[in-house]
């Protein structure tokens, strides 16, 4: 029986992060520098995100995949507000970012075990859904989240590259 724990740790959320960053430099994952292992660092995360919003799944002791959770009210979530507008936001939902495993532990079902304890985390905070978003040049990662339960909302281009906004009710 393995063990599971799920809480705030941004220095694991790094590690993590990195792993993940180098796995898909490595196996040639849509590359960009947001996913640069070199660039990934506490304070390029909080450029972006506070600390408190860093949640780590631990397996068995060890940081094995992160996600960053945020609350619509707090002024460094962009994603959704700044890029579709305030009809895409819900004060009740959950926004989660940065969705990481381990390298080494990519395809092994620990994204399931990490959306389990966030839906958890949703459930025990009183949020009715959970939103996403995702670059749409990885198909993997809309299907995986489609097995989460999420459906896509709308496919937004912002820039250089077409997002996929994606929701689950709770």
């Amino acid at each position: 029986m393995i063990e599971v724990s799920f809480y705030q740790n941004l220095d694991d959320s790094i590690i993590v992060l990195k792993s993940a960053g180098q796995w898909r430099k490595d196996n040639n994952v849509l590359y960009s520098p947001i996913w640069d292992p070199e660039l990934i660092s506490r304070e390029a995360y909080l450029d972006e995100f506070y600390a408190h919003q860093a949640y780590v799944l631990y397996i068995d002791g060890q940081p094995t995949a992160t996600a960053t959770l945020a609350d619509p009210q707090e002024s460094k979530l962009g994603t959704w507000v700044e890029k579709l507008g305030k009809a895409y936001t819900k004060s009740d939902a959950l926004y989660i970012d940065d969705i990481a495993v381990l390298g080494q532990k990519i395809g092994q079902g620990v994204i399931a075990i990490l959306f389990n304890e966030i839906d958890s985390f949703a459930n025990e905070h009183n949020y009715t859904s959970l939103r996403l978003d995702f670059d749409a040049g990885i198909n993997k990662l809309g299907e995986v989240y489609k097995e989460q339960g999420f459906t896509e909302v709308i496919r937004k281009d912002i820039g250089n590259r077409v997002s996929v906004f994606m929701e689950k009710s709770l």
